[in-house]
């Protein structure tokens, strides 16, 4: 590995122990990235996209949902 490659995976984990140190962090987040750090990087990643690509759906359904019940109009999903 190159001292480049190594730099770069320096301030990959700098920016993970900053967010494990941050108060306003949820717990939630820094369980998540606790276990990931002991994982393969890019299974973690993988997991964490699909992951992030689940909640964004259910959120932009809650949203509909939601907004539908305050309007009584549904929003276009397009």
């Amino acid at each position: 590995m190159t001292s480049e490659q190594n730099a770069t995976i320096s301030t990959a984990d700098e920016t993970i122990e900053t967010t494990l140190s941050d108060p306003s962090a949820s717990n939630w987040l820094k369980t998540a990235l606790e276990t990931a750090m002991n994982r393969d990087p890019v299974d973690a990643a993988n997991d964490a996209s699909h992951l992030a690509e689940l909640l964004n759906q259910r959120a932009d359904a809650s949203l509909r949902a939601e907004t539908t019940n305050i309007t009584g109009r549904s929003l276009s999903t397009s």
